[in-house]
């Protein structure tokens, strides 16, 4: 599907309309590159991320790629899409109103972006950006990597006990 050239809501609705919240969501977090009214925030195109973050209702002027990912973050992932706050604010809310599609409040929708990207496969998404998304929601872990050891065998134990005796 190629991306609609508009922020139109009438022309993105044709293209859409099949699609909920969360089907938006998974593509949004999941999928790499730009279609219709999803560009990832993980692809590295700054005027692709900066007219995805005008879609969601917010003024992209001036923010860089990394600025424009934790905008887009921190806005998918507080559910703001649903608020009724944000919504009353804002001029072309086009995204959000595709995104915010089936759920009840900003609470739904904000899981259901964490549930996405907790099942996401290291196929979809690496440890890397996984660990770049916490960073950008402010979310710290002091997650570590195990180091693996290798399996010793009892026979080179017992050879090298015997070789110190």
């Amino acid at each position: 599907m190629n991306p609609v050239p508009s922020t139109s809501s009438s022309v993105v609705r044709e293209v859409h309309d099949e699609y909920d919240g969360f089907d938006f969501l998974e593509r949004f977090l999941l999928r790499n590159g730009i279609s219709g009214i999803c560009a990832s925030p993980f692809y590295d195109k700054l005027d692709s991320l900066q007219h995805m973050v005008s879609m969601h209702g917010i003024s992209p002027h001036g923010y860089t790629l990394d600025e424009c990912r934790v905008v887009l973050f921190r806005h998918v992932f507080g559910g703001d899409c649903v608020s009724p706050y944000v919504r009353s604010h804002h001029n072309d809310r086009t995204a959000c109103i595709y995104f915010s599609k089936g759920f009840q409040s900003e609470e739904e929708m904000s899981f259901s972006a964490f549930r996405i990207i907790a099942s996401a496969k290291c196929s979809q998404r690496s440890n890397d950006e996984l660990l770049s998304l916490l960073r950008d929601l402010d979310i710290h872990t002091d997650f570590h990597v195990p180091v693996q050891h290798t399996a010793v065998k009892s026979s080179e134990l017992y050879n090298s006990s015997r070789s110190i005796l």
